[in-house]
């Protein structure tokens, strides 16, 4: 019978040292998705980029669940409820170094 790794340290990083504001790194699998804060300010921000790129005047009323993932960027995967109608389910790929931000798959749905 094989034991589990115990799980590693949290590492405190400088934001100088990153162009995102990373303030704890958790060891985690490769590529997988961690959960976030969903209060934190760039999620907050990318929710409400990712409404507006759905419909120019949605607005987010509520962010349920919040993911990031890190690849040649982070890629932010959320659960929003939008202008009290539409529940979401976007994915928002941000690379701060090229001021890029896209909107990935999304889906919505109405709320009853």
């Amino acid at each position: 019978m094989s034991t589990l790794p115990t799980p590693g340290p949290l590492i405190k990083v400088k934001a100088a040292c990153f162009p995102y504001s990373f303030k704890f790194i958790e060891r985690s699998t490769v590529g997988g998705w961690t959960s976030v804060d969903q209060n934190d300010e760039t999620v907050r921000q990318l929710a409400q980029f990712a409404a507006r790129q759905i419909c120019s005047n949605h607005i987010v009323d509520a962010i349920e669940k919040a993911e990031t993932q890190v690849v040649a960027g982070i890629n932010y995967r959320m659960d929003i409820l939008v202008s009290k109608a539409w529940k979401c389910k976007v994915e928002v790929f941000e690379q701060t170094w090229t001021n890029t931000q896209r909107l990935t798959p999304f889906a919505c749905k109405s709320v009853p």
